[in-house]
C-alpha cells in the first residue's frame, strides 16, 4: 500500500476521486503560518499547543482527533514504506513540508528511504495554477509520475528550518534567506512572505491584514467577493477564509477599528453575506497617515516561535529584514 500526506482536505477528496485509496491518505490541515510553535515541545505537546490554538477556529474535539489520527498514520510508516507528499509552492505548504520532513526523519533516525514528493508551482493545463486544487482529479492522480525521492539535503534543510522558525528571535531563519535554499526551490520566497506578515514598521499592519484592508476599500461588497479580490492579489495563495475570519475581527475589534460592517449585525458571526467597508481610521492607516497596533483584548500575535505582540518585533519592507523591537523610552 502507498500511503500520501496532502495539504489538505481538498487535495485528499480530488486524490479519492481519482482513485487513490481514502484510508490511505492523510490531509496535513494545520495552518503554520499562524499562531504558536515555539521551542522546547515534543510532538504530543505541540500537537496539543496548536489544538488549543485551532479550537478558535474549528470545534476543538474534532481538531484533537484529526491531531490523533495524524500521529497515528505517521507511526505505521516505517523507512522503505512507500510515502507520497503532495504539495504545492505557497507558504501554508512551504512550512507543512519542514513539519511533515521533521517527523519523519526523527521518527526514523534519518532514513527518508521510500518517501518521495510531489511539489509544483505551476501546471500546462492552468493558466495562473494556485493549487492542486486548480487540478482534475485525472491530473492530480497522474502527478504521481513525477514524485521524486526526498533527498538527504532536503531532509537537513527542512529540519534546519524547523527549528529556526521555532526559535523565539526570528533572525536566524530570515537570516537563512541568503543561504543556500535550492533543494527547496520554492522555499525562499515562502520564508520572506512568513516574514512580511510581522507587523510592518510603516503602519504597523502585517502584509496579510493590508491586503485584506485594500479589498474591503476597493471591493466594498460581501466578505466572500472581497476574499476572492485578497486571493488575487496574493503571489502565491494561501490564506483560507476561516483565519482571513479571524484577521478581519481583528480589524474591527478595539476603540479604534479599521474595518466596520456594512449593516451593524452585533449578534450574527461573520459570514459569506457579511459586508464591510473600511472605517476613516483604517483609511488613515493605509494612506501611511496613521500606525495601527492590534487591540489589547485580541489574542496575541505569534509567529512560530516568536510571540510578535510580547516581543515588538517588526517587518522593514524597505530593506526586507526583520527589525529587533524599539528600545523603551528613558525614564526621567
Amino acid at each position: 500500500m502507498i500511503r500520501h500526506i496532502t495539504n489538505g482536505d481538498v487535495a485528499r477528496d480530488m486524490l479519492m476521486a481519482g482513485g487513490l485509496d481514502g484510508a490511505a491518505i492523510l490531509p496535513w490541515r494545520d495552518v503554520l503560518h499562524d499562531g504558536p510553535i515555539p521551542q522546547g515541545l515534543d510532538d504530543a505537546a505541540l500537537d496539543a499547543r496548536r489544538v488549543a490554538y485551532l479550537g478558535d477556529l474549528a470545534p476543538r474535539a474534532r481538531v484533537a482527533a484529526d491531531m490523533a489520527w495524524r500521529a497515528a498514520f505517521l507511526a505505521a510508516w516505517r523507512p522503505g514504506d512507500p510515502l507520497v507528499l503532495w504539495f504545492e509552492h505557497d507558504l501554508y505548504d512551504q512550512l507543512q513540508i519542514l513539519q511533515v520532513l521533521d517527523r519523519l526523519a526523527r521518527q526514523a533516525g534519518g532514513d527518508l528511504s521510500g518517501v518521495a514528493m510531489i511539489c509544483i508551482g505551476h501546471h500546462p493545463a492552468v493558466d495562473r495554477f494556485r493549487g492542486l486544487g486548480d487540478l482534475s482529479p485525472a491530473q492530480a492522480v497522474d502527478l504521481l509520475d513525477i514524485r521524486q525521492p526526498v533527498t538527504t539535503a532536503q531532509r537537513d534543510l527542512a529540519q534546519a528550518l524547523w527549528a529556526d522558525l521555532r526559535r523565539p528571535d526570528p533572525r536566524p531563519l530570515a537570516a537563512r534567506r541568503g543561504g543556500d535554499l535550492s533543494a527547496l526551490p520554492f522555499m525562499a520566497d515562502a520564508i520572506t512572505r512568513f516574514l512580511a506578515d510581522y507587523p510592518w514598521t510603516t503602519d504597523g499592519l502585517t502584509l496579510t491584514e493590508r491586503l485584506l484592508l485594500q479589498a474591503v476599500e476597493e471591493t466594498a461588497d460581501t466578505f466572500g467577493r472581497l476574499f476572492t479580490d485578497y486571493m488575487d492579489r496574493e503571489a502565491a495563495p494561501f490564506l483560507g477564509d476561516l483565519m482571513a475570519d479571524r484577521i478581519l475581527a481583528d480589524l474591527e475589534a478595539g476603540p479604534a477599528p479599521l474595518v466596520a460592517r456594512a449593516v451593524a449585525e452585533p449578534d450574527r458571526p461573520l459570514g459569506p453575506g457579511t459586508s464591510f467597508r473600511v472605517t476613516d481610521r483604517g483609511r488613515a492607516v493605509l494612506t501611511g497617515a496613521a500606525m495601527w497596533d492590534r487591540p489589547a483584548d485580541r489574542p496575541p500575535l505569534w509567529r512560530g516561535g516568536v510571540n510578535v505582540t510580547e516581543g515588538g518585533w517588526r517587518w522593514d519592507p524597505a530593506a526586507e529584514a526583520i527589525r529587533p523591537p524599539l528600545p523603551s523610552p528613558a525614564g526621567p
